[in-house]
């Protein structure tokens, strides 16, 4: 059959352990973590899992989880949750919100701006059914992580496209309920890209 890859799997202190020797042999490189959430909420596994996925040699990513608060505050509730924890690449979730205030484009492309002049890099942008109903230009020069499930196309709205989420629940090498996805640009190696976006947030 038909086979996705899984380079890439983001997790949150929801996920629980997770062998990261055996996912990094199974040929997953990159690991994104949550690290906040609004305006005060910080992933309590964020740091844990970091230095865990550091030592394998993984590629790492950092996502907050937008709201619909303040994107000022939002911002530096993100900034502090990755202050110190040295190069990451910088991503922001956009979706709905089950427990909370929503998220809109207007809080979006504030916190894109404020990533942009705090870093010189645009941040990846995650979504699916939201940011597709979102204007392109609200997110213009940042690159999409897409989610599309039981399908064997990416989704096609997704102009700039790097990375495809397909799976919500595990694969073959990435253990059960953890988002596995594939990298999508085909004229640039993965960790280049990643090595390239990479940015310092904060002290």
């Amino acid at each position: 059959g038909f086979a996705m890859r899984t380079d890439v799997i983001d997790l949150s202190h929801l996920n629980g352990q997770v062998e990261f020797h055996a996912l990094y042999a199974s040929g997953t490189r990159g690991v994104i973590l949550k690290c906040s959430q609004g305006t005060g909420f910080k992933d309590p596994a964020f740091d844990v899992l970091l230095t865990r996925a550091k030592s394998v040699g993984m590629l790492v990513g950092a996502y907050h989880f937008l709201d619909g608060e303040d994107p000022h505050s939002q911002f530096a509730n993100m900034k502090a949750a990755v202050a110190g924890k040295g190069a990451l690449l910088l991503c922001l979730d956009y979706e709905h919100n089950p427990n909370g205030s929503q998220p809109t484009p207007g809080i979006l492309s504030s916190v894109i701006d404020l990533c942009v002049e705090a870093s010189g890099r645009h941040p990846v942008v995650y979504g699916s059914n939201l940011l597709q109903a979102c204007a392109a230009n609200v997110y213009a020069g940042c690159p999409v992580w897409a989610a599309r499930y039981e399908s064997l196309n990416p989704p096609s709205w997704a102009k700039e496209l790097a990375m495809w989420q397909w799976s919500e629940d595990g694969s073959v090498t990435a253990p059960k309920g953890v988002d596995c996805s594939q990298f999508e640009m085909d004229d640039i190696a993965m960790e280049d890209w990643w090595n390239g976006r990479a940015v310092w947030l904060g002290a």
